[in-house]
C-alpha cells in the first residue's frame, strides 16, 4: 500500500509539472485556517478563513470567510450548502462580494482507493463581473490507509476540478477577419484546477495540510465556434478582455476538529445523572 501511494504521488507530481511548463502564470500563496464539527449524526459545520497572497511582490490579495453545512443522506451521499464573503484590498479601501453554493457529493471505494465525485452550483452577486453562475465538478482521490515513513504518518491526495461559467459581463467577440460578430457573456467550460498534497494529524483534533494547486484557463472548440471565448484580443487596440488567469498556488491549511456537539451534550447529561445521589427510604418519607 505504501509503495502504491508513493508511486501515485510521484506520477501525479510529474504530470502537473509538465502541464504547467508552457504558459506563464502567477504564483500565489494561500493560508487557510478552519474549524470543523459534527452537530449530530447527519449534520456537520465547517468554518474557514482563507488569506491569499501574491508571491512577487509579496502582498495580500484577498481574504475569504466561508461557512458550510453538510447533511449526510447515507454513508456515501452528502448534501451541502455554503456561503463565502471575499474582501480584496484596493487603493480606496476594500471591495466586497458574496457567493452562495449548494452541492451533492458521492463517496465510493475502489480496491485500495477512496474516491469522491461532487457537483456544486455557485451563485454570485452582481459585483462579480466574470460570471453570475458556475457549475463546478470535483474529483477527489486518496489511498484507503495512511502512508508510513518511519514514525511519520501522512495521507497523500489528489483532486481535479472543472468550472463551467454562466452569465457575467458581455465581451465583444471577433471572427478570423477581425470583425466584431457579437457581444455576449462568455458562457462555457473555461477553467481547470489540479491539486496535489498531503495531510497529517499532529494531534487527534488538529489536521495540517500542505498542497500545490495548478490553475489553467482555456477556450474549448465549442467556445470558439459559438463566440463564447475569454482572453479575447481586440484587433484594433490589442486590448485583451477577460485575460486567462493561470496560476500556481502553494497552500497550507490548518483545521481544528471540535468534539461532536450532540455527543458532548449526551456526556454532560450522563455525568449530571450519575452525580445525583439516589434518595434513601428515610429521605423520601420525610419530604413535605
Amino acid at each position: 500500500m505504501k509503495k502504491t501511494a508513493l508511486i501515485f504521488s510521484l506520477i501525479a507530481c510529474l504530470g502537473l509539472g509538465a502541464l504547467g511548463q508552457n504558459r506563464p502564470r502567477d504564483i500565489n500563496q494561500w493560508l487557510v485556517v478552519g474549524v470543523y464539527t459534527k452537530l449530530n449524526k447527519q449534520f456537520s459545520l465547517n468554518l474557514g478563513q482563507n488569506y491569499g497572497f501574491d508571491y512577487e511582490p509579496r502582498k495580500l490579495k484577498y481574504v475569504q470567510t466561508s461557512g458550510s453545512i453538510g447533511y449526510r443522506l447515507s454513508s456515501s451521499l452528502w448534501l451541502s450548502a455554503a456561503t463565502q464573503w471575499t474582501a480584496s484590498p484596493r487603493e480606496e479601501g476594500f471591495s466586497h462580494k458574496w457567493r452562495f453554493a449548494a452541492g451533492i457529493s458521492l463517496r465510493t471505494r475502489l480496491k485500495n482507493w477512496q474516491l469522491s465525485n461532487s457537483l456544486n452550483v455557485e451563485q454570485h452577486t452582481k459585483k462579480e463581473k466574470k460570471y453570475r453562475l458556475r457549475l463546478i465538478y470535483t474529483f477527489y482521490l486518496k489511498p484507503k490507509s495512511l502512508v508510513n515513513l518511519g514514525d511519520f504518518k501522512f495521507m497523500p491526495f489528489a483532486s481535479t476540478r472543472l468550472y463551467y461559467n454562466i452569465g457575467g459581463s458581455p465581451i465583444s467577440q471577433y471572427n478570423a477577419e477581425g470583425k466584431r460578430v457579437v457581444k455576449q457573456s462568455p458562457d462555457g467550460l473555461h477553467r481547470f484546477r489540479g491539486t496535489l498534497g498531503i495531510y497529517f494529524r499532529p494531534t487527534k483534533s488538529l489536521k495540517l495540510t500542505l498542497y500545490s494547486m495548478l490553475q489553467e484557463e482555456f477556450n474549448t472548440p465549442w467556445d470558439i465556434q459559438n463566440h463564447r471565448r475569454i482572453n479575447v484580443v481586440n484587433p484594433r487596440t490589442g486590448r485583451v478582455s477577460r485575460a486567462f488567469s493561470n496560476k500556481l498556488v502553494l497552500g497550507i491549511s490548518i483545521k481544528y476538529y471540535l468534539p461532536t456537539l450532540l455527543g458532548e451534550r449526551k456526556k454532560r447529561l450522563a455525568r449530571q445523572a450519575s452525580s445525583q445521589k439516589p434518595e434513601n427510604y428515610f429521605q423520601s418519607i420525610i419530604k413535605p
